[in-house]
């Protein structure tokens, strides 16, 4: 992934935690991220495509934090581990 596209996830991520989705604009993104909506366009085809991307990444992010801790903390390794 590009350092482009991670940067325009992370900031997204930011405004996706201060807004709801339906909120957040593709020109609330293009102003944060400091691109044009052209360029954001470029990388994500609809504001949904950018929210799964988001998701995907910080939603990974957690799961392997708590598969980590259940490591760590209680000794018990699992192969898998769900969110909900």
């Amino acid at each position: 992934m590009t350092d482009t596209k991670e940067y325009i996830i992370d900031q997204a991520y930011k405004l996706f935690l201060t807004k709801s989705y339906e909120a957040v604009s593709i020109s609330d993104i293009s102003n944060a991220i400091g691109l044009t909506k052209g360029a954001l366009y470029h990388h994500f085809l609809t504001k949904e495509e950018l929210f799964k991307a988001v998701i995907d990444k910080y939603l990974m992010s957690i799961s392997l934090t708590d598969i980590r801790e259940d490591v760590t903390f209680s000794g018990i390794h699992r192969t898998e581990h769900r969110l909900c």
